[in-house]
């Protein structure tokens, strides 16, 4: 390809992903795993995109190539289950269904004004919340754990 066209395409690629990546790129903060985990979400959708797309000179119905596409597809899922923090709610779903968080005034020792707080909670509850909380570690866990070997199994096949 002709070097002055080479360099047009580029700049214009260049200057479409700028404006599809700014969304994204406007909300990012620092201080938060969760900004990357929309990051890497954003980008992997993109590549399944591309690599369905007629662009891609690769034949994603060959047998390890379809592998290594489905592989992607199903990173993001998990991704999106560790982003939203999925795992916790299924974890913590029938402890809560069985001791809902209810809020109640509880007078302050000094006599001021009522604040409201969630009730103690019983030895039961507090046996049950432990529980979850365990179950919400196993799930995050296995998630990344499964998200990690797919990466590691067919990171070098996704490229076109």
């Amino acid at each position: 390809m002709n070097p002055i066209k080479r360099l047009f395409y580029q700049v214009k690629e260049g200057i479409e992903n700028l404006i599809v990546w700014f969304p994204i790129i406007w909300k990012d903060r620092d201080f938060d795993y969760n900004y990357l985990l929309y990051i890497i979400i954003f980008k992997t959708k993109n590549m399944v995109s591309f690599f369905e797309s007629k662009y891609s000179i690769t034949d994603w119905k060959e047998e390890h190539s379809k592998k290594d596409l489905n592989a992607l597809k199903r990173v993001i899922p998990l991704l999106e289950y560790i982003r939203d923090e999925k795992y916790e709610d299924d974890a913590f779903k029938e402890h809560w269904e069985k001791f809902p968080a209810k809020l109640e005034f509880i007078e302050n020792k000094d006599n001021t004004k009522p604040y409201k707080t969630l009730k103690p909670m019983s030895e039961k509850e507090m046996k049950s919340f432990k529980e979850a909380w365990l179950l919400s570690e196993i799930n995050y866990k296995k998630a990344m754990r499964e998200m990690g070997k797919l990466i590691t199994t067919h990171f070098k096949g996704w490229w076109d």
